[in-house]
This record gives C-alpha cells, structure tokens and sequence, in this order.
C-alpha cells in the first residue's frame, strides 16, 4: 500500500506519525518507554475502547455490519492518518471487529494489535536507530 501511495504522491501515515520524535531521540529508555505503550498499553486501550465498548455497544442495537463498520471508521478516524493511513487502519479495524464477532473475545483482536504495532515499532527502530 505504501509503495503505491507514494507512486500516486498520497503521503502515507507511517511518515507523519510521532513515532518519528520518539524513535529517533538518544535516550534508549525513551525508545523502550515508546515500544511498551505501542505494543502493549495501546493495542489493550485502543481494543476495549473500539471494540468492547463502541461495537460492543451498536452490536446490542442491530446486526454485525453497521456497528463493525461504524466502529472501524471511528478507530480510523481517531488515528488521524492520511487516506493510505486511514485505509490500512479501517481495514485492521474490521478485520479486529470480525475476530471479536466470531470469538466473543477482545484477545484476539489485543494480540493482532500488538502484533501489527509491533512490525511497525521494529521496522521504525531499525531505520531509524540502528
């Protein structure tokens, strides 16, 4: 998606985000302080706000579709990333939102979260740390 976005001039969300500033600094524990709340913190926040909550919530109004949709826009949304950014977010938000439909569970999507926090935490350390 990123290489595609960049050949159509659509500035990608990995670029703008403040993972940069946290990333980039000389203090190590400044790094393992952003990785923590990255791969940890956010994804258990960010699952029981988005899918426990918000679609747990519309779920008990009406079928699956429209609360997963509206949760998962309201996840990209929140994100405030540009469309690639929006797109790669909505499309994590769904598939999140289906693992919890089809689990009864917010683990799954915690684990699929931190996972994808995760590559992009090490992708960011090793371009630009070491």
């Amino acid at each position: 998606m990123g290489a595609l976005a960049n050949a159509l001039g659509v500035e990608t969300h990995w670029a703008t985000t403040g993972c940069r500033r946290i990333f980039s600094g000389t203090r190590p524990g400044r790094s393992l302080l952003g990785t923590l709340d990255t791969v940890v913190w956010t994804p258990f926040v960010e699952e029981l706000t988005f899918r426990g909550l918000l679609y747990g919530t519309l779920r008990t109004q009406t079928g699956p579709h429209w609360p997963r949709m509206a949760s998962a826009c309201i996840f990209a949304i929140a994100h405030g990333y540009g469309p690639t950014g929006f797109l790669s977010v909505l499309i994590s938000g769904l598939l999140w939102a289906i693992a919890y439909e089809r689990t009864r569970s917010l683990v799954p999507g915690i684990l699929a979260h931190a996972a994808n926090n995760l590559s992009v935490t090490v992708t960011y350390l090793l371009l630009l740390r070491f």
